[in-house]
């Protein structure tokens, strides 16, 4: 068996394990979601679903082994993307924060109340700078156990399944970079002072510039910027700002996809809905707020 077919069987193998443990999940009523399941699911994503098939996959492209596994790992990953679809909410609201809090007190033996451990905690992990978090042996052991592999899962699975129909055809690596370790800024302090003069208080709760800084480049641990409840469609179109003011295309993608993870939208209901305050229909309190954010993007 060659390089190529032994990782299709890996990922045959991690697939047909991970319906089984997403089943478990949702008969359970997320029970069996735990500190394994978290740490399987993360080295599925390193090790099987980063493999570059690059060079590679043409290397016994027409043989049977090869037709048969393929069709195997194609069926699997339609069944994947067909749980999490169904099932998004669940899977997105699985206890991922009270996991990794349960973990740091086992390593920590202390009897804390929850909230005042969870302060601890949060100082723990704001204080690093992101590269330096992500790359600790902290997020290794504890830090890591409210990812949300599940969405990062299906996000590859679509990938993966378009590849795998194509036989690889036009294939590209996948960037491997799924936590978005970035250490520089992508947006001007001036920019992002114009729109935090903009949207604090008003859209979002009260936070600092500096904060309001780090999270819309992406530079921190914890993500501060809390959306008022009302004002969610209106910052959608913030967003959709932000990313028409990204020249690079490989960034301006990443960045688009990493802070719509960092506030829990799914991607179906910011394409909906980012064009609120633009529409005909919109009113002319929503005209002014649109007024308002574009004219920080203007020189």
């Amino acid at each position: 068996m060659n390089t190529v077919d032994a990782q299709l069987e890996l990922t045959r193998f991690m697939t047909d394990n991970t319906i089984v443990m997403w089943e478990k999940e949702l008969n359970t009523s997320g029970n069996s979601f735990n500190f394994d399941s978290q740490d399987i699911y993360r080295q599925y994503m390193i090790n099987i679903l980063m493999f570059d098939f690059k060079d590679r996959i043409d290397s016994a492209k027409d043989t049977q082994e090869r037709k048969e596994i393929l069709s195997i790992v194609r069926e699997n990953l339609e069944t994947i993307i067909k749980l999490y679809e169904k099932n998004s909410d669940f899977f997105t609201n699985l206890d991922r924060d009270g996991l990794r809090l349960k973990k740091y007190r086992e390593r920590n033996k202390n009897s804390l109340s929850d909230n005042d451990l969870t302060m601890e905690l949060y100082r723990e992990t704001e204080l690093p700078e992101r590269k330096t978090y992500f790359e600790s042996s902290f997020y290794k052991e504890i830090g890591f156990l409210n990812y949300d592999y599940h969405q990062e899962i299906y996000n590859h699975s679509k990938r993966l399944l378009k590849d795998v129909k194509s036989n690889f055809k036009d294939y590209e690596m996948y960037d491997n970079d799924y936590l978005f370790i970035n250490d520089k800024p992508i947006f001007s302090m001036g920019l992002i002072s114009k729109l935090h003069s903009i949207v604090n208080n008003q859209f979002i709760e009260d936070i600092s510039e500096y904060d309001f800084y780090r999270e819309i480049n992406i530079l921190h641990t914890v993500n501060k910027i809390k959306i008022k409840e009302d004002f969610l469609y209106t910052f959608f179109y913030v967003i959709h700002c932000l990313h028409n003011n990204i020249e690079n295309k490989s960034l301006k993608k990443k960045w688009f996809a990493q802070i719509l993870k960092e506030f829990k939208i799914k991607k179906a209901t910011y394409d909906s809905k980012y064009k609120h305050i633009t529409g005909s229909s919109a009113n002319d309190t929503l005209k002014e707020y649109r007024n308002l954010i574009d004219s920080a993007f203007k020189q």
